[in-house]
């Protein structure tokens, strides 16, 4: 908040939209690259945490390494609690790029926030 401008800062706040990853959330997938890389990804949600957890595992040959992607997504309530802790007022909140509303189906949630 400190460092928008008084009357026309804003703060614009782009993340999962957690009732969709919920409904939408890809198990495991598989693919195989030009070059014959296999990559095997495996998502779970961790509700106690809060946080979708991805397992990239890549498979060259007889070589095979795994990554780790944890991102911890925030409820809209959560969006809006913090927004007020930090003395900014939501001014809009959309689904996606293209100006919709956000919706529990909405692909993105974007808070658009204002000092």
């Amino acid at each position: 908040r400190r460092v928008l401008r008084a009357e026309s800062g804003h703060f614009i706040f782009d993340h999962i939209n957690p009732p969709r990853l919920r409904k939408h959330l890809v198990p495991e997938s598989r693919r195989r690259t030009p070059s014959g890389i296999e990559v095997i990804e495996k998502r779970t949600i961790d509700e106690a945490r809060s946080r979708v957890e991805k397992t990239i595992e890549i498979q060259d040959g007889n070589e095979s390494r795994s990554i780790l992607e944890s991102v911890r997504f925030y409820e809209r309530d959560e969006v809006h609690a913090m927004a007020e802790r930090a003395g900014l007022v939501i001014e809009q909140e959309l689904g996606d790029f293209d100006d919709s509303p956000l919706t529990p189906d909405s692909p993105r949630a974007i808070y658009v926030m204002k000092t």
